[in-house]
């Protein structure tokens, strides 16, 4: 801090430097402390403390309330088949009548942001910020006892939303409704971001675009072959048949019966995971049976 004032009280006591400055600004002492030091920027003790007469601070960021995040649950078949809805969202709105309640504040430099100057020497002041709930725009705050706004700068409101949820999102994916956050006075408001979260499906597992499942037969269908089926999301049957012997932990791939791809016409796979479900005892002429048909 002490070298960033004595690097100001440098520029304002130096008449080169002085005049440097009053010509070029910011750039042409940049210039000028490029031939010495790179590294340190003389003005950059203008911004942090906001010295009058002299080019002032430097502009102001845009002001936005905060996002709003929110989950949003959806079922997988949601997700497979893409779904539009409405959605009621409440947020805070600024009052129609804000304008009648403000009063002049010169102190105020910006919402929740009040400006006291304190004169370090001639041409030498500081400016020191503090924070004020009342202060509400730039050299303006609030009147608590205004009647056009009995509520104060904001009121509670209600919009409707048109969610979209296109085939294929994913989990984690988002659906951003720009600026519909909280509103506040001399500020944009935020926006509201759903995160899609999916519920856990009984039959099917998600993997990319990808579906799975787990399939039991017995010891005989595995062996002979089987023909089942199972209900997809959009509620068609899928038939999985086989006419081979099934391994355990085989894994049998149904092509294109898995999710959609997100902007494409093309699906993915669907994993079939077989679990053989092994008879707990034979009787001893059903084991001569299948020692006879295994021999």
């Amino acid at each position: 801090m002490f070298q960033d004032v004595s690097a100001a009280y440098e520029v304002l006591s130096d008449k080169e430097k002085r005049e440097v400055y009053d010509r070029h600004g910011e750039n042409g002492l940049k210039d000028l402390a490029s031939r010495g030091s790179a590294d340190h920027d003389p003005f950059s003790m203008f911004a942090n403390f906001g010295f009058g007469g002299f080019g002032g601070r430097r502009g102001d960021e845009e002001r936005r309330t905060p996002d709003v995040r929110m989950p949003l649950t959806v079922s997988l078949a949601d997700l497979y088949l893409g779904k539009m809805f409405e959605m009621t969202y409440v947020r805070q709105v600024v009052c129609m009548n804000w304008g009648d309640c403000q009063s002049n504040c010169p102190d105020c430099s910006g919402p929740g942001m009040r400006t006291r100057t304190q004169r370090l020497g001639p041409g030498f002041v500081q400016h020191i910020q503090s924070q004020d709930d009342k202060c509400v725009a730039k050299g303006k705050c609030w009147d608590e006892h205004c009647t056009s706004c009995p509520n104060g700068p904001t009121e509670q409101s209600q919009i409707s939303l048109t969610v979209d949820i296109s085939k294929g999102m994913r989990d984690g994916e988002e659906i951003v409704f720009a600026e519909v956050a909280d509103e506040k006075m001399d500020h944009i408001a935020g926006n509201l971001i759903l995160q899609i979260k999916t519920q856990r499906h009984p039959i099917f597992t998600r993997d990319g675009d990808n579906l799975k499942i787990t399939l039991e037969i017995s010891l005989q269908e595995a062996l002979v072959g089987f023909e089942k089926k199972i209900t997809h999301l959009d509620k068609r049957e899928v038939v999985i048949r086989k006419t081979t012997v099934t391994y355990c932990e085989e894994v049998y791939i149904v092509p294109n019966e898995g999710m959609p791809r997100k902007g494409a016409k093309s699906f993915g796979n669907l994993y079939v995971h077989f679990v053989i479900k092994f008879p707990r005892s034979l009787t001893d002429s059903q084991k001569d049976l299948v020692r006879k048909a295994l021999a």
